[in-house]
């Protein structure tokens, strides 16, 4: 019987992996749709295609499928089938959240999120009202494996990059939203890998929650929201460090 329930656990385990990949590759299948629709399918020329195939190849989306979004996409006419739309709320504690989706049914979009904010204690706002914490930043994450940080940073500080962070895996190169491109250029110059390239609402200060029950709390909004299938991205001031 032990046997059968580890055997049942994994797999399990397995599905949930496999919806969750799913899902992604949805996201993504979206955002090669609209980077095709707004500027066409040479990549040279497409910058927001680029990215997009960017973050295919770091979700490990088969070639294949990316081959058939983007013939999918450059075949429609129809530009208005996907609608860029951006949400602002809070989570519990007054945390800021701004929600990026793409989707085909407005109506539906804006009832799903309303209905994930209140059920998760917090509320959707009006426009505007978070955007003010946030700055629209240019952000690059590049593997530590193809370059170390004194060489990055000679290259980026260099080409206009306001910052450099990183974590255990990855640096992540800040610059101001209008030097994406070029700083893209600029690494690629030095051929050095990029896994992502992207328009990001960096947070201009942190916000820590009052208490343990107010961070899992936002976190699990958090995380429904970015489950959601017409959500691509979701931006927070969330500060947390699993302690209190």
């Amino acid at each position: 019987m032990s046997g059968h329930n580890k055997w049942s656990q994994i797999k399990h385990r397995k599905a949930a992996k496999d919806i969750k990949r799913s899902k992604m590759f949805t996201k993504v299948i979206k955002e090669i749709t609209v980077a095709v629709k707004l500027g066409g399918e040479i990549v040279n020329n497409n910058f927001r295609l680029r990215s997009a195939l960017e973050w295919a190849k770091a979700e490990s989306m088969p070639a294949d499928n990316v081959t058939q979004a983007i013939k999918k996409a450059s075949k429609k006419l129809d530009t208005s089938l996907l609608e860029q739309i951006t949400y602002e709320g809070y989570a519990p504690g007054k945390i800021a959240i701004i929600v990026e989706c793409l989707t085909d049914n407005k109506n539906r979009t804006v009832a799903n999120l309303r209905c994930i904010f209140a059920k998760g204690g917090g509320q959707l706002a009006n426009m505007n009202s978070v955007h003010h914490l946030f700055s629209k930043v240019a952000l690059l994450k590049i593997n530590k494996s193809v370059i170390d940080e004194e060489k990055l940073l000679d290259i980026v500080l260099d080409a206009g990059a306001n910052d450099i962070n990183s974590d255990e895996d990855f640096f992540y190169v800040i610059a101001d939203s209008h030097q994406l491109s070029s700083l893209h250029q600029k690494l690629t110059s030095f051929s050095i890998a990029i896994v992502r390239s992207e328009i990001i609402m960096l947070p201009n200060h942190k916000i820590t929650p009052a208490n343990e029950e107010e961070a899992d709390k936002a976190i699990n909004l958090l995380q429904v929201l970015k489950d959601d299938d017409d959500v691509q991205k979701v931006f927070t001031n969330l500060k947390f460090d699993g302690a209190w």
